[in-house]
């Protein structure tokens, strides 16, 4: 399956974008009265999905409450073509993978990646996303690489990859939360200097604030920390692994996960990603 790759991609999705930047109960897993086929393995699965919905575009709330983002919708086609129902268990980000293991829930697509750690409990489909590493910084800090962090405060996601990096940085503070969400307004004042994501996600907060920008870093510098693509993650030894790859691969192929790129991270970023690839 094709992925969405790094540094290359993200410099020139920056100069396309120069102008405009001056996710319930106990899991079920229970079967109705439908029966499963071959083009749908999963009909009358009634599974529970886990969902930290704090990390636009891929799930956040709107306004009115509803979950919504990439990764929503990309359920919303696996669903449509395995056949199975689902429902959303939002959660903190630290305890998603605790809901596999606990049995709380049946599967997660929120924006997770695979790693070594995580892969003795949980087992995880192909990878959907590459995430580009970006620092979010205010426009005059001169902040322009990880090299210049030495000796600021870096917010990042608790119990992310992005906090693992932070921490190689040296001569850095990393400070974690919950939710990354709450540390965006500090960024610039006395208690945080810049922070560490994806940058899909740092272009939706530059968009809200305009004091901002980001900056890319080298794949060089990520390489075994932060180049793990996001991928479905479901219970140890699942029989879903094989089911939901095809279905990743079948939705690559009829073009339904660049449709949904285009909508959730824009057509000019999306053209970007897949010029940088060919």
């Amino acid at each position: 399956m094709r992925k969405l790759k790094g540094f290359v991609a993200l410099t020139l999705v920056m100069s396309l974008m120069a102008v405009s930047l001056t996710g319930c109960g106990g899991s079920s897993g229970k079967k109705d009265t439908a029966a499963a086929t071959d083009s749908n393995p999963l009909k009358g699965k009634k599974l529970v999905m886990a969902v930290n919905a704090e990390y636009a575009p891929f799930e956040s709330k709107n306004e009115s409450g509803t979950i919504e983002g990439f990764d929503v919708d990309l359920n919303q086609a696996l669903a449509d073509k395995l056949g199975y129902t689902f429902e959303l268990d939002d959660m903190d980000f630290t305890g998603l993978i605790g809901s596999i293991t606990s049995k709380r829930c049946d599967y997660i697509i929120s924006a997770l990646s695979s790693n070594e750690k995580r892969k003795k409990v949980v087992d995880f489909s192909q990878g959907y996303y590459t995430p580009v590493t970006v620092i979010l910084c205010p426009k005059e800090s001169g902040i322009e690489s990880s090299a210049d962090l030495k000796g600021k405060k870096i917010g990042v996601t608790l119990g992310t990859e992005f906090e693992s990096f932070s921490k190689t940085i040296k001569g850095a503070k990393t400070i974690t939360y919950e939710s990354i969400a709450t540390s965006i307004p500090l960024i610039g004042t006395s208690e945080l200097d810049a922070c560490i994501m994806d940058s899909s996600n740092a272009f939706e907060y530059c968009k809200k604030y305009d004091n901002l920008t980001y900056k890319a870093v080298p794949m060089n510098e990520i390489k075994g920390v932060l180049d793990n693509p996001y991928c479905i993650v479901l219970p140890k030894n699942s029989e879903y692994v094989d089911i939901f790859n095809k279905a990743l691969d079948e939705l690559e192929a009829d073009g339904t996960m660049e449709k949904l790129q285009i909508k959730w991270f824009g057509k000019e970023y999306t053209d970007a990603l897949k010029a940088a690839e060919e």
